[in-house]
């Protein structure tokens, strides 16, 4: 059994020191989730700050919000910049709980997406986290394939390396694929947005692939015509969808 607690974010004159000490002390104490309330005119904390700030001092627990008011998120692109950058900075803790839906079987299909989205960028992102000083490819895996970070600092790609991406990539394909049911369960403007961010995943594991598997040379992106086209696939899946 997983136990959560609430972040009180909305409980009047809480401080800032408390509310990120309530965050550390949930962490250690071994809680799985962290989950906050959202309101407007209340003095409370904004949903996504008051996860920014619990994210900044944990490292285990999950981060999600319960009550999120989406709909004041009226620039959805500025949205969903938001909700990724806070997952990034959490390490991928964050659980965005919205559009109503309640059902655990659709929420194992959205982590599959999420989860497949993240790791899609990361790999997108080889080269452009190593700047920062990052690396998310995991040490394990380039040690089982007879490689290691050096080879991303010194930009040396050979067949260990082409190795871990691949099965790097192998995984998120996968991921992706297990959450594309979830495309057809939720209404259908969601839909099309669920499944502009798949469909857009896999096309970055494609370029990948089609790249092969040289993400050290040349960072894979999407072209305008090949967004276009997706959204275009994505419309005309839904309608002979809806028809159907």
């Amino acid at each position: 059994m997983d136990v959560g607690i609430g972040l009180p974010n909305a409980v009047p004159d809480t401080e800032g020191r408390t509310l990120v000490d309530w965050a550390r002390r949930a962490d250690e104490a071994g809680f799985s989730t962290l989950g906050t309330i959202g309101r407007l005119v209340y003095p409370n904390y904004e949903e996504l700050i008051a996860l920014a700030a619990a994210a900044a001092v944990t490292s285990r627990i999950r981060l999600t919000t319960s009550v999120l008011l989406a709909p004041l998120h009226t620039n959805t692109a500025l949205f969903a910049k938001q909700a990724a950058s806070l997952d990034r900075i959490s390490g991928g803790r964050l659980v965005l709980g919205l559009c109503g839906y309640h059902d655990d079987a659709l929420f194992e299909l959205s982590d599959a997406t999420c989860t497949a989205l993240q790791l899609a960028n990361f790999w997108q992102d080889v080269t452009v986290d190593w700047a920062k000083d990052r690396v998310y490819l995991p040490l394990d895996l380039l040690e089982k394939h007879g490689t290691s970070v050096d080879a991303i600092a010194e930009r040396r790609f050979d067949d260990h390396f082409r190795a871990a991406m691949k099965e790097a990539v192998d995984v998120a394909r996968d991921l992706f694929l297990r959450g594309l049911p979830l495309i057809d369960r939720v209404d259908r403007r969601l839909a099309i947005d669920l499944e502009l961010f798949s469909r857009g995943g896999l096309k970055v594991l494609d370029k990948i692939q089609r790249q092969d598997y040289n993400v050290l040379a040349a960072r894979p992106a999407i072209s305008k015509i090949e967004r276009v086209g997706i959204l275009l696939g994505a419309l005309r899946r839904r309608a002979f969808s809806r028809a159907a």
